[in-house]
C-alpha cells in the first residue's frame, strides 16, 4: 500500500476517534523508524507521523516506553491514543485495535558459500579456468607473430639459425619465448641490422606484454581467496 493511501486512511481512523483532544504517541525506541536523540524524536515512523500530526491539525504528546510490550498494555489501558511504531499483525490486535495497513515491507536475507574450498583447491580451478587459458592463447599469438616477422627479416641472411619452413617458423617462436621472457640462452640471434633493431623493440615490449597477464592472474587468484575468507 502506498504512503498516500495510508495517510488518508489514519487521517480519517484518528478523525473518527479522537476529534478534539490530545493525543498521547506511544513510542519504543526502534532504529530506523524511532530513533531517541537529544533533541527528541526521529526516525521513519516519526517523520510519517510529523506529517499526519501537520495535516490535521492535533496537538499530541510523547510517551516513552520501554518494548512492544509495555506499548501494547499502554493501548490496552487507555494510557496511550495510538503508537506510531511498527507492530506485527495478530487476530487479537485486529480484533482489538485500529490497525493500518503496513507502509513499508522489507526482508533480510544471508548468503553463504555453497561449500567450503581449500585454497589449493581455488589454485588449481583458477589456474584450468577458461580466463586462464585465455591468456596462455593469447600469450602464444603475441609471440606467434613477434618470432613470425623476425624469422622473416632474418630467413635469408640467418639460414642455419632461423631455418626455411615450418622449422624456421619454430625458431621465431623460440626466439620470441626466451627473448620476451628474459632468459636469453642465445642460441638464436639476428644477425641482420633490421633483425637487432626488432629484437631490442621485442625485448623492450616483452616486459609490459609479458607482465600484463601475469598480473591479470594474480589478481585472479586474489580475488578468490578473498571471497573464500568472507
Amino acid at each position: 500500500m502506498t504512503k498516500g493511501l495510508t495517510l488518508f486512511l489514519l487521517l480519517f481512523m484518528l478523525g473518527q476517534m479522537y476529534p478534539q483532544d490530545t493525543l498521547s504517541v506511544a513510542v519504543y525506541e526502534s532504529p530506523p523508524f524511532v530513533l531517541r536523540g537529544s533533541e527528541g524524536y526521529s526516525g521513519l515512523s516519526v517523520s510519517l507521523w510529523d506529517e499526519v500530526a501537520s495535516e490535521i491539525g492535533r496537538p499530541y504528546r510523547i510517551l516513552r516506553y520501554s518494548d512492544e510490550v509495555a506499548v501494547m498494555r499502554a493501548l490496552t489501558y487507555g494510557e496511550a491514543d495510538i503508537c506510531i511504531n511498527p507492530l506485527l499483525s495478530s487476530p487479537y490486535r485486529l480484533q482489538n485495535f485500529e490497525i493500518t495497513q503496513p507502509w513499508l515491507n522489507s526482508g533480510i536475507g544471508v548468503a553463504a558459500t555453497r561449500e567450503s574450498q581449500g585454497k589449493l583447491r581455488i589454485f588449481f580451478q583458477n589456474f584450468f579456468s577458461l580466463a586462464f587459458f585465455e591468456v596462455i592463447l593469447l600469450l602464444f599469438g603475441v609471440l606467434l607473430v613477434f618470432g613470425t616477422l623476425l624469422w622473416f627479416v632474418e630467413r635469408k641472411s640467418n639460414k642455419y639459425q632461423f631455418r626455411p619452413g615450418l622449422l624456421g617458423l619454430f625458431d621465431g617462436l623460440w626466439w620470441a619465448a626466451v627473448t620476451m621472457t628474459t632468459v636469453g640462452y642465445g642460441d638464436v640471434t639476428p644477425v641482420t641490422a633490421v633483425g637487432k633493431f626488432f629484437a631490442g623493440l621485442t625485448a623492450v615490449a616483452g616486459i609490459g606484454i609479458i607482465a600484463m597477464p601475469t598480473g591479470i592472474l594474480a589478481a585472479a587468484f586474489s580475488d578468490a581467496f578473498q571471497k573464500k575468507q568472507k
